[in-house]
């Protein structure tokens, strides 16, 4: 890594040992069409920098690279399931090291206890209170007249 740049979402070199076997192998040869691949790491650091800081991909700092190129690698392996699988990866390693199974044997289930109002029901801030305007009196001192008509409602001259 360049001691130039670095940031606090950077992988480690543990986890990126960890991490780059799990990551798709790039497929360009020199001499073939399009541009040459981007160091992985420095693409998965700029990925780790938008999800972790929540900032706009086009506001990615330089440092990861053009924008575009961060986000192709990223939306690609999304597709791919590249993600998915690496976390599955990850998760067993883990409980592997833990001295468990691969896949856990059991699971907890919790369900709210609390009953809701069900939609039928006129629910809301207040459900009493009713619309204020159609009961408020006119200009003319009669409720539900109005402005541009008479008291009979006929319109006015």
């Amino acid at each position: 890594m360049s001691a130039t740049w670095q940031y606090e979402t950077d992988v480690t070199d543990a986890q990126w040992e960890l991490l780059h076997p799990l990551l798709p192998t790039p497929t360009w040869t020199p001499g073939s069409r399009g541009r040459p691949p981007r160091p992985l790491r420095r693409v998965v650091n700029g990925m780790l920098y938008v999800t972790k800081t929540g900032c706009q991909w086009r506001m990615l700092p330089k440092d990861f690279g053009p924008w575009e190129t961060v986000y192709g690698y990223f939306r690609r392996w999304r597709q791919a399931g590249v993600w998915e699988q690496g976390m599955t990866e990850l998760r067993h390693l883990e409980r592997h090291c833990q001295g468990r199974l691969a896949e856990p044997s059991a699971g907890a289930l919790d369900r709210q206890s609390v009953k809701t109002a069900t939609q039928s029901q006129d629910v809301g801030f207040d459900r009493h209170k009713k619309d204020q305007r159609a009961q408020a009196p006119s200009v003319g001192g009669h409720a539900g007249a109005d402005r541009r008509r008479g008291g009979d409602g006929s319109p006015r001259r």
